[in-house]
């Protein structure tokens, strides 16, 4: 499981919106699991039939989200303000 780095829309500089993806390239890897209130996983369809599998993180309240993959390496925390 590798987030990729968050960017703006279109690559703009400057405040504003960021968008980041959280990209699983293994298909036999078990899906993210999210804990805490505070971000949601929209999962993004593969049109293309790679077996990668894609997650926008959505930020949904204020708070910390742990986002876990398949192992303990694969965690990582989300604090939205």
């Amino acid at each position: 499981m590798a987030p990729a780095p968050a960017r703006r829309p279109g690559g703009a500089a400057g405040p504003g919106p960021l968008t980041a993806t959280l990209r699983v390239a293994d298909p036999s890897a078990p899906d993210p699991v999210v804990e805490g209130a505070a971000v949601l996983l929209v999962p993004s369809v593969d049109v293309t039939e790679s077996g990668v599998r894609e997650w926008e993180p959505r930020a949904v309240a204020p708070g910390t989200s742990t986002v876990t993959g398949g192992d303990a390496d694969d965690t990582f925390a989300v604090t939205v303000a």
